[in-house]
């Protein structure tokens, strides 16, 4: 019945002996999260060693984090699980670019860049398990966090 469905989701147009009929299907919720999932998986902000940022590439990346959130939230129904996440990880962006603004230097950017790291990694998994989307990314992210935390 899997395959069933899946292929409906593709069919654009039915002719029948008294015309054709066509439509445009609307994207289904996990398509939406998994295009959202494809595009945080190319953030190096979200997994790359601290030492690595330049600080003002990480802010830019956030930027653009941000706003691909925002356009998701927009996609997403209302009532969706996705929009906790969505809007958790949008205020862990809102929190980082707060810090970013008093402060950029590396040095004054690694808290926030760990809490937002932590936000995501969490955010990640319960979307993995939601919606059914395979990534490593959220492992990623937490083995950087612990890294970046040191021994101990």
């Amino acid at each position: 019945m899997n395959w069933l469905s899946r292929l409906l989701r593709h069919i654009r147009s039915i002719s029948t002996p008294f015309g054709r009929i066509s439509w445009e299907p609307s994207q289904d919720e996990r398509e939406i999260v998994r295009q959202l999932m494809l595009f945080i998986e190319d953030r190096r902000v979200l997994y790359n060693p601290f030492i690595s940022e330049v600080p003002d590439h990480a802010i830019d990346s956030v930027f653009l984090i941000r706003e691909r959130l925002m356009q998701t939230l927009q996609e997403v129904k209302e009532k969706s699980p996705a929009v906790k996440d969505i809007k958790a990880m949008q205020e862990a962006c809102r929190i980082f670019l707060n810090q970013a603004n008093k402060d950029h230097s590396s040095s004054q950017l690694q808290q926030p860049l760990e809490e937002l790291r932590s936000v995501f990694a969490e955010s990640i998994s319960s979307f993995c398990s939601s919606y059914s989307i395979d990534s490593d990314l959220a492992g990623r992210i937490r083995l950087q966090c612990m890294e970046a935390l040191g021994p101990g």
